[in-house]
Order: structure tokens, then sequence, then C-alpha cells
């Protein structure tokens, strides 16, 4: 069934099929971590990238089909948004976990009392399985860890031991050398995507260069509550160190 909207012919049928694909997609991933969570399974890495890419990536993906409805461009970015949600939403899982250097300034008695509803660290309240748990899992930390996910704790220390133990296993590590290369590959890709639509517009002001184009978008679509940025810069081929990770891009 078409409908006219302004000078536009909308198919609602499809538009009613892309909101329920999208919507199922989500929901799958959103099942994926509860079912994880309140068994204390924990997944695989491959399994949980994936419930991180249905859980956030379809919901972007939701908007783009749908503004597509309205026109003329129907190139498909599926891939480029799922990644980009695959990103955000490991990245807000390693900012919900912070660092250690964070965490030792805060001035004890009164973030224990902060902490009474499990704001602070509130994956490991939750008891929920992040990459750098489960990465954990392959190491001699990894019962420790475990046992501390299990006790879903409100007690700030023990949830900073937890921390301590998941960095000593190398999990926040890895997790932050993953986020550097799927940043690194959203910056190559991103940019035949947006050069054609926005050079043309801002011509007048002079051609911004390919760099300023693709930083600029993805610390659009970025911010962390923890000043968290992944800076293109840094080789991801070496290990990256959690001050990289914040560095904030100058462009």
């Amino acid at each position: 069934m078409a409908k006219e909207v302004g000078n536009e012919n909308i198919n609602l049928d499809e538009g009613a099929e892309i909101i329920a694909k999208q919507f199922i997609d989500a929901l799958t991933g959103q099942g994926y971590e509860i079912y994880w969570r309140d068994n204390c399974v924990c997944p695989d890495e491959k399994t949980y990238l994936k419930m991180l890419t249905l859980k956030t990536g379809t919901m972007l993906l939701l908007g783009v089909k749908m503004i597509q409805l309205f026109s003329e461009n129907k190139t498909k970015y599926d891939d480029f948004v799922m990644k980009l949600g695959l990103y955000l939403q490991l990245r807000d899982d390693y900012c919900n976990m912070g660092h250690e250097k964070d965490l030792e300034e805060m001035p004890g008695e009164e973030d224990v009392n902060a902490d009474k509803d499990g704001y602070i660290l509130e994956d490991i309240t939750e008891g929920k399985f992040t990459l750098p748990a489960i990465y954990a899992m392959k190491t001699p930390e990894g019962p420790q860890v475990l046992s501390i996910i299990r006790q879903r704790t409100r007690d700030l220390e023990l949830k900073k031991l937890c921390l301590s133990l998941l960095e000593k296993s190398g999990g926040m590590q890895y997790t932050r050398d993953l986020l550097m290369k799927i940043d690194k590959e959203l910056r190559t890709e991103v940019l035949p995507i947006i050069e054609p639509i926005f050079c043309p517009k801002f011509a007048s002001f002079g051609k911004p260069s390919a760099r300023s184009l693709k930083n600029q978008f993805l610390f659009l679509f970025c911010p962390c509550k923890r000043g968290l940025m992944a800076d293109h810069t840094v080789p991801v081929d070496n290990q990256t160190s959690h001050s990289e990770l914040r560095t904030i891009m100058n462009e």
C-alpha cells in the first residue's frame, strides 16, 4: 500500500516490514544479553560481538532505512552502519568499566554511599559479561572475575578489585586494541559515503580534507561519558594505552 507524503509516494508496507525486522533483530540481541546475565552464562567472543551488533546496529540501521524511503539514494549502508553500532556499544561497555586510575581518585566513603544503587561499574553489579570479562575467562584471573560477576555486588572495593583483575588479565587492553582496529576501519569506510554529500555543500568554504571529514563525522557519533576517544593516529599494531584512547581529536 502506497501513500503520498508531500511529493513522495511512500510504500507503507515496506516501511512496516523494515520496522518489524529491525526491532526483531534488536530484541534478539537484547535477549541474548539478558539470557547470559540471568543464567550467568559466559558467551564466546564471536557470539558476544554478534549480540552487540544486533542490539545497537539494527536501531541505527532502522533510521537509515526509514530515511531512504523518502530518498532517491537507495545505496546499501548496512555493513557500515552495523559496524558503527558494534563500535558504539563496545565502546560504551568499555567506558562503563572505566579505568583503575579513574577510581583511585574517588573519595572513598562518599562513593560507597553514592554507589548504593550500583551506578559505579554498574555492569559488574548487573552481572553482565562484557568483552574484558570474556577475555579474562581464558586467563588465570578468570575464576576470580567470574566469582565477582556472579555476586552482582554493590561493594565498590570488590568491583575495583574486579577491574584490576580485568586489567591484569589483559582483557581491558584487548578491548582497547579491538576498538582501535574498528575505529580505523570506520574512518576508512566513511569517506566514500560522506565526501559526495558534504564536499559540494561546503565548496564555497574550500574543500575539507579527507581526514577532517571523517574525523568530524565520527566525532558526532562517538561521545563518551568518560571522555574516551580512539585517536586514529595511534598505530593499531601496537598496544594502545588508556590515556591514548582518551585523546580527543583536535582536527
